[in-house]
């Protein structure tokens, strides 16, 4: 048999112990190679595999092969999620709240659109606490519009397999740059950074990155992203001048073995504030532009565009 992408079994004469759940399967490790190719096709499940795949099927439980799960068994609610939308208060230019005039919401904050937000929170979680906990935190003066609320589900299959992998430790990673030449160096963390992204985001799991957006290249990875259903928030931290990122960067890399040329992050100084102003706030899902200069942040902007 070729590989298949997916094999749904769908029932609706389920015996009692598993209605209500869904049992799901990961077998990426059951193959042979195939002795002659089809196309792009290069692997095959033989009666072996088929055979153990219909055992675990039939098992309905809970496995691992060689450390990570190959069967998994959840409730339906386990997949589905209440999509909440988030307003925030209009404020006139003296920064006061805008109050309705006429009808229901008289007396009410209207809401600014430009500041709406939405959260994925799953059924089983009460959506009230999830947002007094994650939410309000962050911007406490929002509230949740129910008239908005919608359900939905779906079926991340890798996140449900997704086993974490520790990186490398630091020294590791060290011994492998080369400290007397800091281009080469530079080029290869910036390799092993991509590398774990691309892992992260293959296995649909959420992460964060750090760059200095002084190229390009991040346009077409936000764009990856957010096809494959990733929202893209971007927090830029400012700095007031180029001498200033020259002080920070000297004090982070004080004890390293090499050093960034006052040229070098100049350059980056300029092009990291065109590039978030001309190229990544117009597509990102959200974003801040965060005063980093002194002793605590300060937000001097922000914005979202879905």
């Amino acid at each position: 048999m070729l590989e298949p992408s997916n094999i749904w079994i769908l029932s609706n004469r389920k015996p009692a112990e598993r209605k209500g759940k869904v049992q799901l399967i990961d077998a990426s490790s059951f193959w042979q190679k195939m002795r002659k190719s089809l196309g792009s096709k290069r692997k095959e499940l033989g009666p072996e595999h088929i055979e153990a795949i219909t055992r675990l099927f039939g098992n309905f439980k809970q496995a691992e092969h060689n450390g990570k799960p190959i069967s998994r068994i959840f409730r339906n609610e386990a997949f589905g999620y209440r999509t909440i939308t988030a307003e925030r208060p209009l404020r006139d230019e003296a920064g006061n709240v805008v109050l309705g005039q006429r009808g229901k919401a008289k007396g009410q904050p209207q809401a600014d659109s430009s500041l709406r937000d939405t959260e994925n929170v799953p059924l089983l979680e009460d959506v009230q606490a999830y947002f007094e906990g994650e939410v309000l935190p962050q911007v406490s003066d929002a509230w949740i519009d129910h008239e908005k609320t919608k359900v939905g589900y779906e079926i991340p299959f890798n996140r449900h397999f997704y086993v974490f992998t520790p990186p490398r430790p630091l020294e590791v990673i060290a011994a492998d740059l080369s400290p007397f030449a800091p281009e080469l160096a530079a080029k290869r963390a910036g390799r092993l950074m991509l590398e774990e992204i691309d892992h992260c985001s293959e296995a649909a799991v959420d992460f964060a990155l750090n760059t200095t957006r002084a190229r390009k290249f991040f346009v077409m990875k936000f764009h990856q992203w957010q096809v494959v259903g990733y929202r893209v928030k971007l927090i830029f931290l400012k700095l007031s001048h180029e001498e200033a990122a020259i002080r920070r960067v000297a004090e982070r890399i004080a004890q390293a073995a090499h050093s960034i040329p006052p040229e070098v992050i100049r350059r980056r100084f300029v092009s990291g504030l065109r590039n978030f102003n001309t190229l990544y706030q117009p597509i990102v899902d959200a974003w801040q532009l965060i005063d980093n200069g002194g002793d605590a942040p300060v937000l001097l902007a922000e914005g979202r565009n879905r």
